[in-house]
């Protein structure tokens, strides 16, 4: 056993003539745990695990297709130099000799298990996307760590050359197959293993401890916390990666590889923002700010609150928009203040319409017109007049009528 350990092979083994290496046996290790755990947190939500079966395969082709499609774009120098365009595309191909590239793999896989729940189970009720995503892509994590493993049996992806002493206290065969180094005493840095302990304390934090203890949290957070996890794992140990394990484009050039960990972490924060202010949408159709929100101290701050609260009427009168040129109203309304005559003239036409429907008690038209027309010269001014008959028209719809 350990004259195996400090002997590793990156073969496995053979059958029928091919060579298994530990890489693949890694890999599929991975993504066979992450099926697994994801069918028992889905069955602890009450939810079938069926679609779990079909999306897995969906979504590992696809990350396997997307890991060699990044890889190759990203090192595409390096496919140049094959000569021919045969011997390119024989190059491309042929992913038994190494080039995986876990960043496109995550897209491409992510992308394809997406676009398998929309179509194959589309009631949101039964199968909530969001949720969905929340229990299978932050335990991507645990596939990377075995992954990473992988990287290790292949003596690949690591880090700078270091005095052994400084890892001494490591197992003997990790140290043995970091022994890449040229000089008596040097080990490369184990980066797999850090990378693979950081991404494993990661999936404990965000699979386990947050989705239980973050009763709080909203459907899609997760996700969002496995993109900023692990962008910031890879931008802050991409710089101490050894030269021929870092990918760019062009010989020399940025790596890609940080610029998609950017990308991830920004994607993250985005979709947090997306969720929240969908979320705050949702809580009614066409809810108003309290008006002391609106109103404030300061023309400049009322003003732009003129344009905010432009956006509130849209959205509650949403079903009437279509063929009144809304947006090129608001773009106006935004460069030009006093463009808020003509707006609120067209949209308190319909706002009133709303307020008669529903047998609120509201002036007549031509004076409702009025009071807009004169309050409009100032648009600060028609704020907080507007929003009055706006929180109307809410708590009409919200506790004394219909439903919209």
């Amino acid at each position: 056993m350990l004259s195996f350990l400090l002997e590793i092979d990156p073969v496995a083994f053979q059958l029928f003539g091919f060579d298994i290496r530990w890489y693949a046996i890694c890999i599929l290790t991975g993504a066979l745990i992450t099926l697994f755990t994801c069918q028992r947190i889905m069955k602890s939500y009450g939810y079938g695990k069926e679609i779990l079966g079909d999306m897995f395969i969906y979504a590992f082709i696809g990350g396997l297709i997307g890991a060699r499609l990044w890889y190759v774009i990203a090192n595409f120098h390096e496919f140049l130099n094959a000569g021919n365009i045969f011997r390119i595309i024989i190059a491309i191909i042929s992913v038994w000799d190494g080039g995986l590239a876990i960043q496109g793999g995550v897209i491409l896989g992510v992308i394809c298990g997406v676009w398998f729940a929309y179509k194959y189970y589309p009631d949101n009720k039964k199968y909530p996307k969001r949720l969905l995503a929340d229990i299978v892509i932050p335990n991507i994590l645990i596939a990377q760590v075995a992954g990473r493993w992988g990287n290790f049996f292949n003596q690949e992806v690591y880090g700078k050359c270091v005095p052994e002493s400084d890892w001494d206290f490591l197992p003997e065969f990790i140290l043995e197959q970091m022994s890449v180094c040229t000089g008596n005493g040097k080990i490369a840095v184990p980066l797999f293993l850090i990378e693979g302990t950081i991404n494993f304390i990661g999936w404990i934090l965000i699979t386990f401890i947050l989705r239980y203890f973050w009763t709080k949290r909203k459907d899609g957070y997760l996700t969002a916390l496995y993109f900023i996890w692990y962008g910031i794992v890879r931008l802050v140990l991409e710089p101490f990666r050894d030269n021929m394990f870092k990918m760019s484009i062009t010989e020399g050039g940025i790596h890609t590889s940080m610029i998609m960990s950017a990308l991830f972490v920004i994607g993250g924060i985005v979709y947090i923002l997306i969720i929240n202010y969908n979320e705050k949408r949702k809580d009614t159709y066409g809810q108003v700010d309290d008006l002391s929100l609106l109103t404030k101290n300061n023309y400049l701050t009322l003003g732009i609150s003129g344009v905010y609260f432009a956006g509130k009427t849209s959205r509650y009168l949403s079903r009437e928009l279509d063929n009144n040129n809304y947006r090129l109203d608001c773009f106006m309304l935004a460069v030009c203040p006093f463009y808020g005559f003509k707006f609120y003239e067209k949209y308190g036409k319909l706002c009133h319409q709303e307020l008669v429907d529903r047998n609120i008690e509201v002036m007549p038209l031509e004076d409702f017109l009025k009071e807009i027309k004169k309050r409009s010269f100032a648009p600060f001014a028609i704020v907080p007049y507007f929003a009055n008959y706006m929180n109307a028209l809410y708590q009409y719809d919200n506790y004394e009528g219909r439903n919209d």
